[in-house]
């Protein structure tokens, strides 16, 4: 119904008042229905409107609701990747098609509302309001209190500190290094934010405070990623496996880059994460930014540049 480019955005939105049932919840069905669903169909096979540091965000609900709905998973190629990554346990729930019963509910993206007119979907939002604790908790106890079931918060810890992997670092060279700091100074999406290259200086003067005092850099992107410094290590173009492994791994004390998936990841994993953001053309997007959704500003607010 929409395509996916800034001039249709203030559109989407629009369309989308009529779905909003509250913070970060948009239905197209009556809540009091009081519907016992039996099975949740988890539909994230669009990647143009959900990135893979958004769909971090949605793996630890799919862990809390496999426990207690019979759940099936529609992901896209690098979703899937994702998951087999972080969570191998979940792959197996991934289904090539979607066949619905009678009480089954899809959890999507807002902007894949329109494509289930018929069934019963709830879409999975930014907060358009503040909040006061991770947006993947969030999410959880919101639909929760939607569907009427308990949230367990003990259950959700167990969760996030088993997403942890239990890497240990394989280069020799590094594991020598008894202090290393994660470097991401690369923009995925939005590149124009940043076409002159002043916020990646700015990023770089903080690498270089840091190797000041005494930690070693580990630049990670992708091998298209360019940048003109040289670096001891240098793992661009490794797999996200490889990248994950070493953050996990005790040498890791905290990362350094821009608001992308790395950060999404430091903070899942509880990890330090000093963030430079990329910025947002209004101030109401910016400050939702900070306030719920990079937690490294949320958190940590000394953090920012």
């Amino acid at each position: 119904m929409f395509e996916n480019n800034p001039l249709s955005s203030f559109y989407k939105r629009i369309y989308l008042n009529k779905y909003f049932y509250s913070n970060c919840i948009y239905c197209n069905f009556k809540k009091d229905l009081n519907i016992n669903f039996k099975e949740i169909f988890f539909v994230y096979n669009d990647e143009k409107y959900v990135h893979l540091g958004d769909f971090l965000f949605i793996i630890p609900l799919l862990k809390y609701f496999n426990k207690r709905f019979k759940c099936k998973l529609i992901l896209n190629k690098d979703h899937k990747l994702l998951l087999k990554k972080i969570s191998p346990d979940l792959v197996q729930l991934t289904k090539s098609k979607i066949k619905l019963k009678k009480k089954s509910l899809i959890i999507t993206n807002p902007y894949m509302l329109n494509k289930f007119e018929k069934e019963f979907v709830l879409g999975l939002g930014l907060p358009s309001s503040k909040i006061y604790i991770p947006y993947p908790k969030y999410l959880i106890t919101q639909i929760c209190k939607f569907i009427g079931i308990k949230f367990n918060i003990k259950e959700y810890n167990n969760i996030i500190k088993n997403m942890r992997l239990n890497a240990k670092m394989k280069n020799k060279s590094m594991c020598k290094e008894k202090k290393i700091f994660i470097f991401a100074p690369f923009i995925g999406s939005g590149k124009f934010r940043d076409i002159l290259k002043f916020k990646q200086k700015k990023l770089i003067e903080t690498k270089i405070k840091y190797e000041n005092q005494g930690y070693s850099c580990v630049l990670i992107g992708s091998k298209y990623d360019k940048i003109r410094h040289k670096f001891k290590y240098d793992l661009r173009g490794q797999s996200l496996l490889t990248v994950m492994n070493i953050i996990n791994s005790k040498n890791v004390k905290f990362g350094v880059g821009f608001d992308n998936f790395w950060m999404h990841y430091f903070d899942l994993i509880n990890k330090k994460y000093f963030v430079l953001f990329r910025g947002r053309f209004f101030k109401k997007n910016k400050q939702m930014h900070y306030k719920s959704i990079n937690l490294s500003f949320s958190k940590h607010p000394t953090r920012k540049f």
